[in-house]
């Protein structure tokens, strides 16, 4: 598996590589950056309630103080004009100095939240504890909190920056494959413009409009182009003049044993001198046919016209079927081929066949 994700992400292209890691990249960034916040709202928010917590305490202690002197009783008193109703955001209990609660709100426990009447916040299940005792210590006051409110508030802000999310992904994709691709165009005008260099077309680059990363490559593709061009330049230059330099001393050569057969009357002498003109017929033959592929490669071969080529090769694998000595070894077959077009001088094209 690993391999194959391996290959796969080897085979991909450098514009999808590069939009692949900078969405990914910027996508963890972005999720890093929404858990911090997350931490950083949620010890604000627990500042926050704590604070409310305290303030409620202190408001409820002197009220409370003055309810229980006015109604005193051994059950606890729901006091519903403090905080209304059931499902209060914050609820609370009134104890005296035995412990005993005798104050609550509607949804508070007829027991304690906690045996502890310390003062200060403290945690019991799951509930947030602020305790407040009177200057007397007849009173105590606990002010209580669901912690799951305090989540749900995290939550749901942290939900608020994720939910974009999947906007931001696809919208940050596409500008970045814009911003990629726009970046890498010179590389892509390189790289088109390297393509089109051939044995037929040895021009060197424009490197003028390069950025200043890519200069150095293609200025050193550009010389290599051109030593490449001189290379060959010199082997036609070398090939032709050789051909040309070798037919006046093969052709005198060849006259002057020539002459030799013809004035030698011994029967051994005229079989070695028509040894030694049968090879000098050969070499000047393969003097021609170099001198002919020096021009050809030349561009002399090359015609603005496109010509079929494949009457010229029948008529060349003919004339080869009737010289060699065994025709069955040579298998000639064209198949559904009908014609060959190309732009070449036709008889070039033989030359270079035969």
């Amino acid at each position: 598996m690993k391999t194959g994700l391996y290959a796969l992400w080897r085979n991909t292209s450098v514009t999808a590589r590069l939009i692949l890691g900078l969405t990914l990249g910027t996508t963890v960034m972005w999720c890093g950056a929404v858990g911090f916040s997350s931490y950083a709202s949620y010890r604000e928010l627990n500042t926050a309630f704590d604070r409310a917590l305290q303030e409620v305490a202190r408001s409820l202690l002197p009220i409370a103080t003055e309810f229980t002197q006015e109604h005193e009783a051994e059950d606890a008193t729901v006091l519903s004009q403090m905080i209304a109703g059931s499902g209060n955001h914050l609820s609370y209990q009134v104890r005296n100095a035995s412990g005993r609660v005798v104050l609550r709100a509607n949804d508070a426990p007829l027991l304690p939240y906690t045996s502890s009447i310390r003062s200060g916040f403290s945690d019991a299940g799951n509930y947030r504890l602020y305790t407040e005792t009177d200057q007397g210590g007849n009173l105590t006051v606990t002010v209580a909190e669901a912690t799951h409110e305090r989540w749900a508030s995290v939550t749901k802000g942290t939900q608020a920056m994720l939910w974009p999310l999947a906007v931001l992904i696809p919208l940050n994709m596409i500008a970045i494959g814009l911003l990629v691709r726009g970046a890498l165009r010179p590389v892509f005008r390189l790289s088109a413009e390297i393509s089109t260099r051939s044995g037929s077309n040895l021009a060197p680059l424009d490197v003028s409009d390069q950025p200043r990363e890519l200069r150095p490559i293609a200025e050193s593709v550009s010389r290599l182009i051109e030593r490449l061009r001189n290379t060959l330049e010199t082997e036609r230059a070398f090939t032709a003049n050789s051909a040309h330099e070798l037919r006046t001393p093969i052709a005198g050569a060849l006259a002057q044993t020539q002459r030799l057969l013809a004035e030698s009357p011994d029967a051994a002498r005229q079989h070695r001198a028509r040894e030694v003109e049968k090879a000098l017929k050969g070499l000047s033959g393969l003097a021609e046919k170099l001198l002919e592929l020096s021009r050809m490669d030349a561009g002399l071969a090359r015609s603005n016209e496109v010509k079929d080529l494949l009457p010229v090769l029948d008529l060349l694998m003919d004339d080869w079927m009737r010289r060699v000595v065994a025709p069955q070894r040579l298998n000639y077959d064209k198949g559904r081929v009908h014609s060959l077009p190309a732009r070449l001088d036709l008889d070039a094209f033989a030359i270079a066949g035969r």
